[in-house]
């Protein structure tokens, strides 16, 4: 008795209820009853996965259902017509191997049996696989057609909500909206976004999948275009047919020198070298006196101080946190209030790549203009496309870092700003902190032992 295996796939299953490959399995069903063949359990099934050459999905079960083949455990593949079972003539070559090796035969609902062993059923096969391919390349084609009229129309993206609004994907969310602003300003003035993320997990509010924040969700929601109201195409900005930047039809969350001042703030924040360097207001600002190393800060029955731990130094410098936090708060406000931050915010020198980046738009527009005039086609317009976008969002990066953070704080405000807050402006003014030795051991604490050193 031939023993029979079944395969059943699908290309999209939207409802992700299985209905479409458990019609499939029926039909097949009824077949391998019909011919009296012994059928091999349970079924193989590949659902929501794409047999055609555009998709690089994997089909995990065609693969074990093959392997079952050369193993010599099925006589018959039964499927439901063969562009369920493939789409890809190199894939029917494969199978045209098993079938002159004497490993099995092939059996559809729909369409019929194909004689793999003989020429006449190899080329129907493979003239059917063709057609079968370039059918599905013309969907893909189609499709790719549609989601491009869609960019460039500004619609709203298709799949997850995106954070920050509401079902619609137009009106603004009122407590996300509300939290994704704060966050914002939060970032731009030197929060981390391991801190946001831990506000919001405190708050309640998960991912639009249902997922807790981290701070690498939160960079992805922070760095999306779509905050400032641009719509996105294949990783990078829409563009219209004159190779401008597509707007979309949602409310933006930000205007766009908000969003500017985001990704540089984004782009400028270097890794902090020590964990919980965030807990202190000076910690790796200051430095110690002898030997100039950064001094960090430390628990202490008072509340914290800084040290410098060099080891073999034969040398402590010690001092105390919360009266050297004031003294550099009161500073930095008096500074502030006097407006003398020429040293922190100076125009940056020319950078190098601005023409480039004034010039990539330019060419987008050509292709464009191209391909919409039927002079170049999609397959060679888009890749020349995509790759120009994306050397504009490396030097659209690369710009914000040049420039020079932004003092957001005012003198009035910055001593009762949260520590981050404080530390971002402390970080944007202050170069560094020097903590001098105290004459003797026990000594009070003294002004005299510090100087700041300004950012110039």
């Amino acid at each position: 008795m031939k023993r029979a295996a079944i395969y059943c796939r699908i290309s999209r299953d939207a409802e992700q209820d299985g209905l479409g490959v458990a019609r499939q399995e029926e039909d097949c069903r009824a077949i391998v009853e019909r011919e009296g063949w012994s059928l091999v359990e349970p079924p193989f099934v590949d659902n929501d996965i794409s047999a055609s050459s555009l998709s690089k999905k994997p089909r995990p079960q065609y693969e074990a259902m093959l392997d079952a083949v050369r193993a010599g455990q099925v006589d018959v593949i039964v499927a439901y017509s063969n562009s369920r079972l493939t789409r890809r003539p190199a894939q029917w070559i494969e199978l045209i191997v098993l079938a002159n090796q004497g490993k099995m035969q092939i059996q559809t609902v729909a369409s019929g049996s194909h004689d793999l062993t003989t020429a006449d059923g190899r080329a129907v096969a493979i003239t059917v696989a063709a057609w079968d391919a370039a059918e599905a390349e013309r969907t893909g084609e189609r499709l790719q057609r549609k989601f491009l009229e869609k960019a460039q129309a500004g619609s709203v993206n298709q799949g997850t909500r995106p954070f920050g609004w509401a079902e619609d994907k137009r009106r603004l969310h009122p407590k996300e909206g509300r939290l994704l602003r704060a966050a914002v300003e939060d970032v731009i003035d030197g929060v981390p976004l391991r801190e946001v993320a831990r506000r919001w997990n405190a708050a309640g509010v998960t991912t639009t999948r249902g997922k807790e924040w981290n701070h690498t969700a939160v960079r992805q929601v922070l760095r999306n275009p779509r905050l400032a109201g641009w719509r996105t195409h294949q990783g990078g900005h829409a563009r219209d047919a004159g190779g401008e930047r597509v707007r979309g039809v949602w409310t933006p969350m930000v205007d766009q020198a908000t969003f500017d001042a985001l990704q540089a703030a984004l782009d400028g924040r270097a890794p902090r070298t020590r964990r919980g360097a965030q807990k202190t207001l000076l910690s790796g600002v200051a430095r110690c006196g002898e030997c100039g190393a950064r001094m960090h800060g430390y628990r202490t029955p008072a509340g914290h101080a800084y040290a410098c731990k060099v080891e073999g130094s034969g040398h402590s410098v010690t001092i105390a946190g919360r009266q050297t936090d004031a003294l550099v708060t009161a500073v930095v406000a008096g500074r502030l209030r006097t407006g003398d931050l020429t040293g922190a915010t100076a125009a940056p020198a020319a950078w190098p790549g601005e023409a480039r980046l004034a010039a990539i738009p330019g060419q987008v527009k050509e292709l464009m203009t191209a391909f919409q005039g039927g002079v170049l086609s999609a397959a060679v317009v888009f890749p020349q496309v995509q790759a120009l976008e994306a050397e504009q969002g490396r030097l659209e990066a690369e710009r914000p870092a040049a420039a020079p953070r932004p003092v957001t704080a005012s003198p009035d405000d910055f001593p009762d700003l949260d520590l981050d807050r404080r530390r971002a402006v402390v970080d944007t003014v202050v170069e560094a902190v020097v903590v001098a030795r105290a004459p003797s051991r026990g000594t009070r604490f003294s002004d005299d032992r510090l100087q700041v050193v300004w950012r110039a």
